[in-house]
């Protein structure tokens, strides 16, 4: 047993049990800060469906997308760790194509979800859709959590394109090194 390839598959599940944690919770954060006519919590533990299948539809949506940035990063960790005599100034700039990679992800995801649904609201004028789902509105919530969804699952693949091409990884040549060999 490759004891390397134990050893980077636990610190990978590692990394992405992490990055689960701050998708959820910054998810959770963010959409606070969207929603600032709505107390989450307290209309979540009364009960209010609209609010929860809204705030369900955004968190998964917001995970759906920043796990594109989850695999360049594992690939770029991964190159390093099969890297022989690699230096510190190496590692330096591996860790920030990867800081890189994660801060761009997040910067884009936030401003597809939040663009596309500010846009929404805007065009839809007729309507506050915030108003009927904190009067929990379970339509709107439904129409409203679609809209997420859908955006998610276009941006998605656009976003994987986007950081492949955007962000260098380094140069690793390593021939000890074969993935799938």
């Amino acid at each position: 047993m490759d004891t390397l390839l134990l050893f980077s598959g636990f610190l990978f599940l590692l990394i992405t049990f992490f990055i689960g944690f701050l998708v959820v919770y910054f998810g959770y954060y963010i959409f606070q800060k969207m929603t600032k006519t709505i107390d989450e919590k307290s209309e979540i533990l009364s009960d209010n469906r609209a609010v929860a299948i809204l705030l369900s539809s955004f968190i998964f949506s917001f995970g759906y997308l920043l796990k594109n940035s989850i695999r360049p990063i594992i690939s770029t960790l991964f190159n390093l760790l099969y890297k022989q005599n690699y230096n510190l100034e190496q590692i330096g700039t591996t860790i920030g194509y990867i800081m890189l990679q994660f801060v761009l992800s997040l910067v884009l995801v936030l401003f597809s979800l939040y663009g596309g649904m500010t846009l929404f609201h805007r065009i839809n004028k007729n309507s506050d859709e915030m108003a009927e789902i904190k009067k929990n509105n379970i339509s709107v919530a439904i129409l409203s959590a679609a809209i997420i969804i859908t955006l998610a699952m276009i941006f998605g693949e656009s976003l994987d394109y986007f950081l492949e091409i955007l962000i260098p990884h380094p140069q690793i040549n390593n021939e000890l090194f074969q993935p799938f060999g």
